[in-house]
């Protein structure tokens, strides 16, 4: 019984053995957030591990099990290693009630913002919007300036569709960040959404002579680069591919890339070839089957192949089991954009699970009106 369930409680599962190395592990299990936990078959119960056990041979081996609370455990663990404990075991209801403990006996810390920050980011990555929105409201108020919330608090906001409250935020930050030529962007694009075209052709013009009023003669061809870009935005945003495409570098090869995937040809060789991101490849492959280009696995593979991490859990490890585990994929942290792309690639390579994949893949690209959205938007509505 954990009345006020603030205390962690720890199941652990420790070997004896006369002669070591051994190949059994020992675990733990932390007990979180709850006011009542039933557990069996303890060898010891809130008592300390003897130093020494009898063994019949020196080549016994032989698991003891123990709960005790989180202060006394055997393993060396800190208050933190709980959070990211149970984010990695994907225990999120867990993990919020944990958080909400922590706040309530340590209000005067702001640590804990990191943690709803986390635990929001995780909530975004998995199109739990709402979820994650309160996650970051929790952040910014223990700590309004917490570094972690910035940008995401402005994503979630928009992908629950908070749209003014959105374009407010972005007006806060002309003031208070270095990235104001980025909060401006989003400005007029979400004005864009707001009041419609007229206003934020308006405001776009409005925002250049700003610019153009407080810039030194060095910084004029940036302020052109970022008016362009906008443009390009803009014109992404209005699903006007015609006049997007005519703004687009026909000498730059990230513009080049774009403009075949946004037009679905297989982008050429040179637009890519020197980029180790998985997600480019996986672009390449959508577009290389959705064109009817040999060989569409090669680039499927690539991708697979360059999401590999030795730290992690990834996809390249997930598509090694059979059958495919197809909830432990949807649950990768990703960043929500490269996330939808790699669904939207799985839905297509694996029909059979299509409706899976694509299904958090919508829901993911619905709020960002960026590139690639039209071209995902057009693979899951074909």
């Amino acid at each position: 019984i954990n009345p006020d369930a603030a205390e962690v409680l720890v199941k652990e599962n420790i070997h004896y053995a006369a002669v070591r190395p051994i190949k059994e592990e020992d675990s733990f299990t932390l007990l979180v957030g709850n006011t009542f936990y039933m557990v069996k078959d303890m060898d010891y119960v809130f008592a300390p591990y003897p130093e020494e056990i009898s063994l019949s041979s020196n080549r016994d081996v032989v698991a003891k099990k123990r709960i005790t609370t989180f202060s006394k455990t055997e393993f060396q663990l800190e208050y933190n290693d709980i959070l990211y404990y149970l984010l990695d075991e994907k225990r999120l209801e867990d993990a919020r009630r944990f958080l909400d403990t922590q706040v309530r006996y340590q209000p005067e810390s702001d640590e804990w913002a990191y943690g709803f920050a986390d635990l929001g980011y995780t909530h975004l990555c998995n199109a739990e919007f709402d979820l994650a929105l309160d996650c970051y409201r929790q952040a910014r108020s223990i700590d309004p300036n917490n570094p972690a919330s910035e940008t995401r608090f402005f994503d979630v906001l928009v992908a629950t569709n908070a749209l003014a409250e959105a374009r407010d935020y972005c007006r806060q930050q002309f003031s208070e960040t270095s990235l104001r030529m980025y909060w401006m962007t989003q400005d007029v694009l979400l004005t864009n959404r707001l009041d419609g075209e007229d206003a934020a052709n308006i405001l776009a013009v409005q925002y250049r002579k700003a610019l153009d009023k407080a810039a030194s003669p060095n910084q004029m061809e940036w302020i052109d680069d970022w008016e362009r870009w906008l443009m390009i935005d803009l014109a992404y945003q209005r699903d006007n591919l015609d006049v997007y495409l005519s703004l687009l570098d026909k000498n730059n090869p990230k513009e080049v890339f774009q403009a075949a995937i946004s037009t679905t040809i297989l982008p050429s060789p040179a637009s890519y070839e020197t980029s180790e991101n998985a997600f480019t490849y996986f672009l390449v492959y959508l577009a290389a089957v959705r064109s009817g280009a040999e060989n569409p696995d090669d680039y499927f593979n690539k991708a697979v192949r360059l999401t590999a991490d030795p730290n992690s859990e990834n996809l390249q490890e997930l598509l090694q089991t059979s059958p495919l585990n197809t909830s432990s994929i949807c649950a990768l942290e990703l960043d929500p954009v490269e996330k939808t792309i790699m669904l939207t690639a799985l839905g297509v390579k694996y029909p059979q699970h299509r409706d899976v994949f694509f299904s958090l893949a919508r829901r993911l690209n619905h709020y960002s009106l960026e590139f690639p959205h039209l071209f995902l938007r057009s693979l899951h509505e074909s």
